[in-house]
């Protein structure tokens, strides 16, 4: 914008001015001379003496004239005569051999015929010098499983595959030859069985592999010309030795500590031996992670002392102290303070944004059943009151859907599997569902009942239509069975029995807690994309040999007891072990008596799920989920939703085993929670939505097209934008944004049409009469133009329509025009709406000058100098890529853009410097309870023409709301996807609410004849004859005959 004002106002004096200036600059400048010879003529000028060396170092003296006279590098000349002796040399042989076989006439050395093949042979055997050049080095014949090198690399694979947890190791390794693989998986599984008896046998193992290396051969040469003395000479085979040696004491420490809990000796041991206190395993623990887990508080401080660093994090981002078990007891309370002396540490976050802080204090309001474990609670006010900072709280990144959208109906239906009925809950939208979602929903403890609110949340905000399987959908006595496969063909059978009422594809939301995570693969085929809620005990192989597996099983055993038992005051005590305590104490018992009333209309099914699914899951869920196949990176879309504060092992762990099996998936995290995301709240409910709409269709089809009305006494054109489904609102949209053409606008339309599912008659340049914008032309002439085009609409907009004003400024008084027609208006970047005292002042003079030169361009139709102003109305979205980027699509749409662009883009300009602030002033002020208005103003807008405008603006409309778009400069239509989404959420909050096809308002039509849509017309009679005066009379029909009426 800067240059262009220059080019405006620069005077001839102060151009001559600046010339002589740069002259005489240019004069007292020293000329700088390269000495280096650049091109293909490089060498010449070096051998001549112009210059010192050519851009490759070649200096006179390694220079020479060939004997044609070629200026050549003498090392490249020499090598050439040394390639030519033996070309020479092997055109004499084959020349040797044509006169002893007597061949005469074209003959090709080798080929197929017998001639040709005699030719080579006797050729080759006269030719007995031959050099193989071996640019790579000369072969190495001794085999690989012999080479002391190869040896060693695979040995250091093997030490990774076993830091690696045994369920990840085949896909740690990767090799060609399946036994050489094998053979690693083997020998890693030695060392770990080694790593968990005890540090003697771990280093006997190591010692065993290390001492094979002597018996490797080691065909090492030197690099250099000068080779090794015979004083300074080591053998290869004794570098490796001692490399390994220093590689056993390094990874010792990480390895015992992978698989068992270090006593402070055996620690103490592998550190004096010089152990690597930062090398992580497979999940990215470090000894100390590991050290924290086994809740060993005495070795934890030893390798604090010994210089272990808190500051690592494994591959979910944890540190450490994110990594505590927490149990109610002294234990913890150790660690807590042991690790949380560094305030920093405490205020850690992980990938799920979960600071250390907010984990243990969630934790710590309901440990003690249901009731607060005090000594934690209390050293965490004390961290509070000490250090502030732990107090502030992080700000929510998005921002959900409205969860009422649409009117939402509830009924159920019926399957029949194995002559039996099985209930099924359908969650249904009254308006065209988005897509179809099958819900497992046997969430192990939680009724049904209390997961409705959800999926009637899911239904409102998505308009996605929910199947929902529960408890009272499957036979819950299969589980008693010693047949795992049972239970899973039978919940399969259900969703069989669902698939004539569901569409070719849906989507799959598992929030089983295991159960339902397999049919995944069942029916991929039939999915669009899924999503699988806090996967459940999918554990390491070697898990259940371990102390924490036992106790887990212990666990599981007791739970199913209580249901058993139907212990209702146990159950309910441990119930926040599994629940984020959102609302604090009032909210768990809040929480806590919905619950007792659900259970209390529970079904029987329930209770035996609730009893038999904890120890199922544990028998068998990793024995079903392990035998399932690889996905391929590039299957369907799959989102693993995480509690940020689930149990460790039982759940992250299980969901990071999942991750793996299914790599092309997305792992995320539910903020504040903690399991039961069902029972934690509407703002988890919301989460949970955002991260189903990851999964979903992006939205419904659509289609657009111009249209022809009858207005101003003639055919105008419009634009239609609509969905293929029923449409939530109608809106008009105004897009004369004066230089862009509407070609670079309709993406945006069709996005707003297929998102939100709204009507859009748009008025483009092309609806227009350009000529009402001239200079001299009285202002109020466009007004009514305008005023008469939304007028010929108001029969297909409804009794109430929603209006979209981008057209900087010339087209927002149709707010108070049409204002008893409007449920709201959104009005973007409101333009050169100025103060009564700007006028006389310099940036006036200024901005007048500025808009008159813009439209000179698009009237001149100067193509460089409207893509080189282009930037200053538009955000870099993409940097210079982008920049150019959007600059290609702009000059293809100018290039058919129509001549009523071109002339808009002159004249517009200039009319709204001269005629907004006084069209806008005289339009009176709203009342503070008027519709809902939004007044969007890019954030990186122009300060006087846009942001003070739309203020102004602002207080005209007192009951508005002023938002900013952000990273937007202006032209929010050319700005990205990340600016569409902006503008999106704006228009989304004016659309109506409960939105149902049975309560739609009925809106009259204009009758439809192919692509044209006429007004119904006027009959006027002339003589005897009656006409249509919308259509001229072209039919000559009788008023009773119309074939319009």
């Amino acid at each position: 914008m800067k240059t262009a004002m220059k080019k405006v106002v620069k005077s001839g004096a102060m151009k001559a001015k600046t010339t002589m200036k740069a002259k005489a600059m240019k004069a007292m400048k020293k000329k700088a001379v390269s000495k280096v010879a650049m091109g293909k003529r490089a060498k010449s000028v070096v051998f001549r003496g112009s210059k010192e060396k050519t851009s490759g170092g070649l200096a006179k003296s390694q220079l020479m004239k060939n004997k044609r006279g070629k200026v050549v590098s003498k090392k490249m000349h020499a090598k050439g005569k040394t390639i030519q002796k033996f070309v020479q040399r092997w055109l004499d042989s084959v020349m040797t051999a044509r006169k002893e076989l007597g061949i005469k006439g074209f003959c090709a050395v080798g080929g197929k015929s017998a001639q040709g093949k005699a030719l080579y042979a006797k050729a080759k055997a006269l030719y007995v010098f031959v050099v193989r050049p071996s640019p790579l080095g000369k072969r190495n014949h001794v085999p690989a499983d012999e080479r002391g090198w190869i040896y060693f690399e695979r040995l250091v694979s093997t030490i990774r595959v076993a830091l690696t947890d045994e369920q990840y190791a085949a896909r740690t390794c990767y090799s060609n030859i399946p036994e050489l693989k094998a053979s690693i998986l083997n020998r890693a599984t030695l060392l770990r069985r080694a790593a968990s008896t005890s540090n003697a046998a771990l280093k006997h193992q190591f010692e065993t592999y290390i001492s094979e290396i002597k018996t490797k051969t080691f065909a090492a040469t030197s690099l250099d010309k000068k080779k090794a003395s015979a004083a300074t000479k080591v053998q290869d085979v004794d570098l490796v030795f001692q490399l390994l040696g220093e590689m056993r004491c390094r990874v010792s420490l990480a390895l015992a500590f992978t698989v068992r809990s270090l006593s402070i000796e055996d620690c103490r041991d592998l550190v004096e031996a010089k152990a690597d206190l930062t090398i992580q395993d497979g999940r990215g623990y470090t000894p100390l992670h590991n050290a924290v887990r086994f809740r060993n508080v005495e070795t934890v401080k030893f390798l604090l002392e010994s210089g272990a660093r808190q500051s690592l994090r494994d591959k979910l981002g944890n540190t450490c102290l994110h990594v505590i078990p927490l149990y109610a007891d002294s234990t913890t309370l150790q660690l807590c303070r042991v690790l949380g002396e560094d305030p920093a540490h405490l205020q850690k976050k992980n990938r799920a944004g979960l600071q250390v802080l907010q984990r243990l204090e969630a934790w710590a309001l309901t440990a003690v059943n249901g009731g607060p474990y005090n000594p934690v609670l209390d050293w965490i006010k004390q961290q509070k009151t000490e250090y502030p900072f732990l107090s502030e709280q992080a700000k929510r990144k998005r921002k959900p859907d409205r969860s009422d959208r649409f009117q939402v109906s509830i009924y159920c239906t019926t399957v029949l599997v194995r002559t039996q009925e099985r209930t099924v809950h359908v969650v249904e939208p009254e308006f065209t569902p988005l897509c179809h979602v099958v819900y497992l929903g046997l969430a192990r403890f939680i009724p049904f009942s209390l997961q409705l609110p959800a999926l009637r949340r899911w239904a409102g905000a998505l308009g996605v239509k929910v199947w929902a399987i529960c408890e009272d959908s499957v036979d819950p006595e299969l589980m008693n069975g010693r047949d795992p496969e049972a239970f899973q063909s039978d919940l399969a059978r259900v969703v069989e029995g669902l698939l004539p009422s569901l569409p070719r594809k849906f989507v799959l939301v598992d929030s089983s807690w295991g159960p339902g995570t397999s049919l995944l693969w069942k029916f991929k085929k039939h999915l669009l994309g899924a999503m699988i809620i806090n996967a459940h005990l999918f554990k390491a192989p070697d898990f259940d040999d371990t102390e924490a597996a036992w106790k887990i099983k212990m666990r599981m055993r007791q739970l199913g007891d209580m249901f058993e038992r139907r212990d209702l005051d146990n159950i309910l005590g441990v119930l926040p072990d599994f629940m984020y305590p959102t609302g604090g104490a009032d909210g768990v018992e809040a929480t806590k008596k919905a619950y007792a009333e659900a259970l209390s209309s529970a079904s029987e099914k329930f209770w035996k799920l609730s009893a038999l699914q904890p120890s199922w899951n544990f028998e068998h869920l990793t024995t079903i989920l392990s035998s399932q196949e690889e996905w391929h990176m590039d299957s369907l879309p799959v989102v693993l939703a995480c509690s940020d504060q689930a149990p460790l092992v039982v759940v992250s762990e299980s969901t990071q085993r999942l991750h793996h099996l299914l790599p092309g998936s997305k792992l995320e995290f539910i903020p504040s929670s903690k399991w039961s995301w069902q029972l934690e709240g509407e703002d988890i409910w919301d989460e949970t939505a955002m991260l189903l709409k990851e999964v979903l269709p992006t939205g419904v089809e659509v289609h657009s097209g111009p249209v022809h009305i009858f207005a101003c006494e003639e055919r105008r054109q419009v634009h239609v934008v609509a969905p293929d489904s029923s449409a939530s609102a109608n809106v008009l949209y105004l897009g004369l944004p004066r230089f862009i053409p509407f070609q670079l606008q309709l993406p945006a339309l069709e996005h707003w049409a297929r998102v939100l599912r709204v009507k859009i008659w748009a008025i483009t340049e092309d609806s227009i009469d350009v000529d009402r914008l001239k200079p001299g032309t009285d202002p109020r002439e466009f007004q009514e133009e305008l005023v008469s085009l939304v007028a010929a609409l108001l029969p297909v907009l409804g009794e109430k329509f929603l209006f979209a004003d981008s057209t900087f400024g010339s087209g927002t008084f149709l707010a108070w025009r049409f204002r008893d027609k409007l449920s709201g208006a959104l009005i973007f970047n409101v333009h050169l709406f100025m103060a009564p005292d700007f006028d006389g002042t310099e940036p006036a003079k200024k901005i007048k000058n500025r808009m008159a030169k813009l439209g000179e361009y698009f009237d001149q139709r100067d193509m460089d100098n409207i893509l080189g102003v282009l930037p200053d109305f538009m955000y870099p979205t993409g940097g210079a890529d982008g920049v150019e980027a959007t600059k290609k699509a702009y000059a293809e749409a100018l290039s058919s853009a129509s001549e009523k662009f071109w002339k808009l883009s002159a004249l517009q300009p200039s009319w709204n410097f001269e005629h907004l602030t006084t069209i806008l002033s005289s339009q009176e002020e709203w009342h503070m309870d008027s519709l809902p208005v939004v007044l969007a103003c890019s954030d990186q807008a122009p300060l006087v023409v846009v942001s003070e405008s739309t203020q102004r603006l602002h207080h005209l409309l007192p009951g508005s709301k002023l938002e900013f778009i952000p990273s937007s400069k202006w032209s929010w239509q050319l700005e990205g996807d990340s600016v569409l989404a902006s503008v999106t959420q704006l228009l989304d909050t004016l659309l109506p609410r409960w939105l149902s096809d049975k309560h739609l308002n009925k809106r009259s039509s204009l009758p439809l004849l192919g692509q044209q849509v006429i007004v119904p017309p006027t009959i006027d009679a002339a003589g005897d004859e009656a006409f249509c005066r919308s259509c001229t009379g072209s039919c000559r029909a009788e008023q009773n005959l119309c074939p319009v009426q």
